[in-house]
């Protein structure tokens, strides 16, 4: 007989016992709130009370419809102490959608907030406020009641994925199962009460479950991301401030959150980052590897109906994994099981591809309500201990030598979007519901980025893209959306009868090339941004000025990099709710135009300042504001690391250094900045003394014959060594650089600079640089990069005069007024002296008020 692991709200509720006032749930949106185990488990514990006294236990099912929140935790929570089922709902989904669920699961109970009432059109026979717990959560003691007793057999959780067939299924997901993968997910990860998880998905996804329950049932913490879109700028300032140290992502929010750790920093606490949901190209994850060289990263596989996430790809800080060097766009290994599993592939022997089975101990119940689906998809395991039974994932993989799994696609049509399982028949069924569509069918296209849907469409009656758009989003989910829709006269299908996708494919490509009907884009900003749009969205033609980003086949995730590249691109910052307004190619352009004039944009008052005095050993130039601030931060207090931007990057293969030292000396020759030190004139004047040479030899360190685990201990300490250590802002350099060989074949460069002379932007631009330069050197050719017409003492002296005319009286009036009914400073009592020095080293200290307070 099978042995489970004791029920994980159980054992919630007894970490809650031992350490009530420990920290359990934060949110920071709309408004801070937190629970602590105490807390939680006590309004939960009411919660479920009410429950089965309306009827609630075992194999019940129960709705929940509560906005993202601290109530959406203590609602899921109060279901599984019931004994109950909970079957999440999320208000943001169509309510179309919602409301199938709701008739399908057959579900009389249901938890709800004021999102989650608005949502449905289906009530509930018996529907309980989360919020009525909220007032009286101090009245209920842990010690009041037990959890309801459950069998490691009973369901706990009941959640829909997409279906072949045009309507969603449901996967029933057992109390033993659902902790025997927690506790390996948590060994594996590996997480420890000291942890603090970010939760990012939406609970209508089965990974956003092991992401709050595994924390929980080993005393860590979680802290809670807004619903999405969420941008990766507002996730990296959330996991900075939160201090999380372990987050998971899609692959395709992983790429844009990499870059803007490699602008920004990486997130201090974060030492485990995991994706999964879809395959990530070999070639983004050498960028993501790069930016996070200290952090663990896992790449996680895994269908619902194997619990969550049954395989896992652990990558060490510093570890070289042996990947398919032939194909910079092959996926990444899936790896191995965790937990009481198996896996294999049917019916082969050796590396050959076939499909992938998984089977042991952790495997879903199986479908509600389709015991016929539920017998071809868990199947009698030949191998195993009777009544064992393996899942047939429909995933093709191959075993490696090394015991891990490749990931080689799909068996069927299903697809990854962002991280979701999307069936494009589903989608085509929805369309084809629609009185205006004949016929439908839903192609997939990767181009070795993220997965776009693609719409193919036989009309009966005209209907615009606005209206299908509208019809989809009120039936599907986000994710199911498709990116374009292509008219078709006719759909091709083969001589058998079976859709022909590769003709469908060209009829796509033939679109594409014949949609560019439009006027052309006119001034230098329209252009830019057509250039812009057409290599995010992978277009084959440029768009017109009358094109709009979302009917070009953008999702919110593109949105996201858009605001990106405008901001990269000409330094304005346009808020997503302008973006997701979705203007015309040429009024986008406008609006970034006036934002320009607006900020009063630089770019052409500089270009005519013309050349510095050349033949001198340095030019003094006024320095920035920012740069003012820093020398006097630098004169009044300790030196500080708080101000140092650190990069490091990992070079594999054999490294000419010569041409690597040859090439940063032709970056620092090229920036001004990174050529300037900080010094005070006779006036007492901040000036920015620009030197015609300021070396940066790159200092060697050999690591090679240290052992790994040596080697890699010794590079973490140089790391920390090297970002700490002090810079002398009048006498530079201001910037470091340093080699660690680390093989014969494998070196970490380490540049540090202060932020006086470089910003995280900055940084990124100048690798790029420096790569290219040491390519051409390493071939022996001289780089051949853009003039830069203007610099940072350009600009700081543009900033000046700006400020001067009129606009820091203008920025001074406004701060005066936004803070002229400020409080004064808070005097708190203090049981002793804070020191005499600052050294900017923090900590967090959780406690509870009492009610009273």
């Amino acid at each position: 007989m099978t042995s489970f692991p004791t029920a994980l709200h159980h054992r919630i509720r007894e970490l809650a016992r031992r350490a009530p006032d420990a920290p359990a749930l934060d949110i920071s949106f709309p408004a801070a709130a937190s629970l602590t185990r105490g807390a939680l488990d006590a309004r939960a514990s009411r919660l479920a009370r009410r429950l089965r006294a309306a009827g609630v236990g075992a194999e019940v099912r129960v709705g929940v419809c509560v906005e993202r929140s601290c109530e959406l935790f203590v609602a899921l929570l109060a279901v599984l102490k019931a004994g109950g089922v909970f079957v999440p709902l999320d208000p943001r989904h169509p309510a179309a959608r919602l409301d199938w669920i709701v008739r399908d699961a057959h579900l009389r109970h249901g938890i709800v907030d004021a999102a989650g009432r608005a949502a449905l059109g289906t009530p509930f026979a018996h529907a309980f406020d989360v919020a009525d717990d909220g007032e009286q959560a101090a009245g209920a003691s842990i010690e009041e009641d037990d959890d309801a007793p459950v069998h490691p057999r009973a369901a706990a959780y009941m959640i829909y994925t997409s279906g072949s067939t045009g309507t969603p299924k449901a996967v029933v997901v057992e109390h033993g199962p659902l902790a025997a993968h927690c506790d390996a997910l948590a060994a594996a990860l590996p997480i420890g009460a000291g942890d603090r998880l970010l939760h990012f998905a939406s609970v209508n996804f089965d990974a956003a479950h092991e992401c709050w329950l595994a924390p929980l049932a080993v005393g860590a913490s979680v802290a809670v991301a807004p619903a999405q879109p969420f941008a990766p700028d507002a996730a990296h300032a959330l996991m900075v401030r939160e201090r999380v140290s372990v987050a998971a992502f899609p692959p395709a929010y992983l790429r844009e959150f990499a870059a803007v750790a490699a602008r920004d920093g990486v997130p201090p606490a974060l030492r485990v980052l995991a994706f999964g949901g879809e395959a990530l190209p070999q070639q983004a994850f050498e960028f993501v590897r790069n930016t996070f060289p200290a952090v663990r990263l896992i790449n996680g596989y895994g269908p619902t109906e194997a619990v969550i996430s049954p395989m896992l790809w652990p990558v060490e800080p510093g570890e070289s994994p042996a990947l398919a060097a032939d194909d910079a766009y092959a996926s990444l290994p899936i790896g191995r099981t965790i937990g009481p599993r198996v896996a294999r592939v049917d019916g082969i022997d050796g590396g050959a591809a076939g499909e992938l089975l998984l089977g042991g101990v952790c495997l879903a119940r199986g479908y509600h309500g389709r015991p016929a689906l539920t017998a071809e998809r868990f199947v009698p395991d030949p191998d195993g201990a009777p009544g064992a039974r393996v899942y047939r994932t429909g995933d093709l993989a191959r075993l490696r030598d090394d015991g891990a799994f490749d990931y080689l696609g799909r068996l069927d049509d299903q697809v990854q979007v962002r991280g979701v399982r999307v069936e494009p028949a589903e989608i085509a069924a929805c369309l084809r519901a629609h009185p205006a569509v004949a016929d439908a069918a839903v192609v997939a296209e990767t181009n070795g980025g993220p997965t776009r849907l693609v719409a193919c469409l036989v009309l009966a009656t005209e209907a615009d893209d606005a209206v299908l758009k509208a019809h989809v989003a009120a039936h599907l989910p986000a994710a199911w959306q498709p990116h374009q829709y292509v008219r078709c006269d006719a759909l091709p299908y083969t001589l058998n009868g079976k859709l022909d996708r590769a003709a469908l494919r060209e009829r796509i490509a033939a679109a594409r090339t014949s949609r560019a009907t439009g006027d052309a884009a006119r001034t230098p900003t329209e252009q830019r941004v057509a250039g812009i749009w057409q290599a995010l969205l992978g277009l084959d033609v440029a768009p017109s000025r009358d094109d709009r980003f979302f009917a070009l086949g953008a999702d919110s995730l593109a949105t996201m990099q858009l605001q990106a590249a405008i901001r990269t691109e000409w330094r304005v910052n346009l808020r997503l709710d302008t973006l997701f307004a979705d203007p015309a190619l040429a009024e986008l352009a406008d609006v970034i135009d006036r934002a320009e004039r607006e900020t009063g944009a630089p770019v052409a008052t500089i270009a005519a300042r013309g050349a510095h005095a050349e033949g001198a050993n340095f030019v003094e130039r006024a320095a920035s504001l920012a740069q003012q601030r820093f020398w006097v931060l630098a004169q009044t207090r300790d030196a500080s690391a708080a101000y140092h931007i650190a990069a490091h990057w990992t070079i594999d293969g054999i490294l000419d250094r010569d041409a690597l030292q040859r090439a940063l000396d032709h970056v620092i020759g090229r920036h001004e900045a990174w050529r300037t030190t900080l010094v005070e004139n006779d006036d007492g004047v901040v000036m920015q003394r620009i030197h015609a040479r300021l070396p940066v030899p790159i200092a060697p360190v050999d690591l090679r014959d240290l052992p790994p685990a040596a080697r890699d201990a010794q590079a973490a300490v140089l790391a920390e060594r090297d970002a700490s250590a002090p810079f002398d802002l009048a006498e530079g350099p201001l910037v470091r650089a340093t080699l660690l060989a680390l093989a014969d074949d494998r070196h970490r460069l380490m540049l540090t600079a202060h932020h006086a002379v470089t910003d995280g932007w900055s940084s990124r631009c100048a690798f790029e640089e420096l790569a290219a330069a040491y390519c051409a050197y390493a071939n022996g050719d001289a780089p051949a990069l853009p003039a830069l017409p203007i610099q940072y003492a350009d600009y700081a002296d543009w900033q000046r005069e700006m400020l001067a005319g009129g606009e820091g009286e203008r920025q001074l009036d406004y701060w005066r007024a936004a803070l002229r009914d400020a409080p004064g400073p808070l005097a708190l009592p203090v049981d002793r002296q804070p020191p005499a020095a600052r050294t900017l080293h923090g900590a967090r200290v959780s406690l509870r008020l009492p009610d009273a307070a």
